[in-house]
């Protein structure tokens, strides 16, 4: 890992960050880019792509790599989300995004906690 540019291996494809600021279109893989072309329209692409991105950044942040990824990773991760004050729909979306991509890549099998969205919430 190096400061200010990480790549994360997956399967030997990577998924690279080069910075928090950049880009949706930086560091994607051919698997990457068949992953988000399953979203319809590029500002659902660049939702989730930054949201994958994220995660990522979380992984390196924090010195994991997408082999270390188990259902204590993803509960700490959980908590990263909470502890940001995000909105509860934010949230959601961050976890389904990852749920999502992490399926796509083959690691199944994990839990998600989705946070309750209560129709007054949606009206903010």
């Amino acid at each position: 890992m190096t400061t200010g540019s990480i790549t994360i291996n997956i399967n030997k494809n990577a998924l690279g960050v080069t910075s928090r600021g950049d880009a949706f279109n930086i560091g994607l893989t051919k698997q990457d880019r068949g992953f988000l072309a399953s979203y319809d329209g590029d500002q659902s692409q660049r939702v989730v792509g930054g949201n994958v991105k994220q995660f990522a950044q979380f992984l390196s942040d924090n010195g994991f790599t997408f082999k270390d990824i188990d259902q204590a990773l993803i509960n700490i991760y959980q908590n990263h989300l909470r502890e940001a004050g995000l909105s509860n729909a934010t949230y959601n979306l961050r976890v389904f995004s990852l749920k999502k991509y992490l399926d796509f890549i083959g690691i199944k099998g994990l839990t998600y906690k989705p946070a309750k969205v209560t129709p007054y919430e949606n009206m903010k």
